[in-house]
């Protein structure tokens, strides 16, 4: 819609997403604004936003190195017992990986997902012949992981709980300035001149720890006593630039 010297967009969506394997599920939830605004006869400034969230609750599915995922304990565990649980709620245990239904009741997997994607742009025109254009531009990226088993579980090797969490951000600037000039000097003789700057700038950065033996009530890391890992990383980058031309038209 708009009216006048203002023209707008919005608009937004929810997607919702039941897993194949039960418990698990994704949603994720979108946000949009795009605004051309006139300022005056000689300036315009644009205006782009958008934004989204996701979250997601998964089931592990293992592999050759963790056995505590559902799929690992399906396909690779023996076909003779019956996975569901007893009547005081305890699940049998294969002894060699995990129980499929217990992993799919009893863990806590997930993930969180934000991103922001925005820029600003400014076209000026104060006279005749010269232009100035300005743009600054911000991608932004973070997400959150996080696993969690309970105390009690059957599965060999986290008998005594277990817990996870990962972060990771990247942020991405850029801003950028042009500045042009175009005059007639004389009959058959025409001038450009062009000048410019840039700023570019990155980061991302990086933390992860995991603990197991977990007190009866914890669920985050700092709980666990045993097994203890953290790891960290950053990358940040930075890039100044500038520019200039100069030509000459003759005789077109």
């Amino acid at each position: 819609g708009g009216s006048g010297d203002t023209r707008y967009f919005m608009s937004g969506s929810y997607k919702s997403n039941e897993g194949i394997v039960k418990a698990s599920n994704f949603k994720r939830g979108t946000a949009r604004l795009n605004l051309d605004q006139v300022l005056a006869n000689w300036a315009n400034i644009s205006v782009n936003l958008n934004y989204t969230n996701s979250r997601s609750n998964e089931v592990p599915n293992g592999g050759l190195n963790s056995s505590y995922g559902a799929l690992t304990g399906f396909i690779f565990g023996p076909n003779t017992f019956d996975p569901r649980p007893n009547e005081a709620g305890e699940f049998p245990d294969d002894a060699a990986f995990s129980n499929p239904l217990e992993v799919q009741s009893r863990f806590d997997f997930g993930q969180t997902t934000d991103r922001f994607i925005g820029d600003i742009q400014l076209d000026l025109t104060p006279f005749d012949g010269l232009s100035i254009d300005y743009t600054l531009g911000l991608d932004t990226y973070d997400q959150t992981g996080t696993a969690f088993i309970p105390r009690g579980v059957s599965t060999p090797g986290f008998e005594t709980g277990f817990s996870r969490r990962a972060e990771l951000s990247n942020l991405q600037l850029n801003s950028d300035l042009n500045v042009r000039y175009e005059a007639s000097i004389r009959d058959g003789l025409t001038s450009t001149s062009l000048i410019g700057g840039t700023l570019q700038h990155e980061s991302e950065e990086s933390f992860n720890a995991q603990s197991q033996d977990l007190p009866p009530i914890a669920e985050t890391v700092g709980g666990g006593t045993s097994s203890r890992e953290f790891g960290e990383f950053r990358s940040p980058l930075t890039v100044y630039g500038v520019f200039g031309q100069q030509s000459f038209g003759l005789a077109d």
